[in-house]
């Protein structure tokens, strides 16, 4: 039990922030806020150490895209109770935005790439765009996930498959129907 709590995940940054303000009473919408703790004497000091608390609930895993969202544009999903004009971050909402901003991310990742490879038909230009295509999704994943090392290896092997696929088949070349348009000829006897 005591490896367990050890091992429990540490309370969101801001939620430790938000704690702090309330209990040393400054929180932004004072006029004068006084900076004296809720609690005096040897209880004054009980929440300074930010490896001494634990959350009862801690927020969903995040993904790189979700913590961005939420550390930079956070003020797009605001929630305030009416009871007492607190604001919070509604997780439903920045998950549901990244999940959007994610889909429409692979989709241009995979239709942007096998588009722009369909027009170029110099097989240096195709090897070339195919190695840029797998490193802005190797990096994608690698930067914009918590996908680990052996998933980003996986994901990018399977993404550059299709695109070797795609240009390997016949798909975006025109030999094919030269092929089926030829007139032959015998040589008079």
């Amino acid at each position: 039990m005591h490896k367990d709590l050890l091992n429990t995940t540490p309370p969101a940054e801001n939620t430790v922030e938000a704690m702090r303000r309330w209990f040393l009473n400054t929180s932004s919408d004072r006029k004068t806020p006084d900076g004296s703790p809720q609690l005096w004497g040897a209880s004054e000091h009980i929440y300074s150490d930010y490896h001494d608390l634990m959350a009862l609930r801690v927020p969903a895993e995040q993904d790189r895209l979700s913590a961005f969202i939420q550390n930079n544009f956070s003020f797009l999903f605001h929630k305030t109770t009416s009871s007492n004009g607190t604001i919070y971050i509604s997780e439903r909402s920045i998950s549901r935005f990244v999940a959007f901003v994610s889909t429409i991310l692979a989709a241009v990742l995979l239709f942007g790439a096998i588009i722009s490879l369909y027009f170029v038909k110099n097989e240096r230009a195709l090897l070339g765009m195919v190695a840029g295509w797998t490193v802005l999704f190797a990096f994608c994943v690698g930067v914009l996930t918590n996908a680990k090392r052996e998933q980003i290896f996986g994901s990018t092997a399977a993404y550059a498959a299709v695109l070797v696929v795609f240009v390997s088949g016949n798909l975006g070349s025109s030999a094919g129907t030269a092929a089926s348009s030829c007139v032959c000829q015998t040589a008079p006897t």
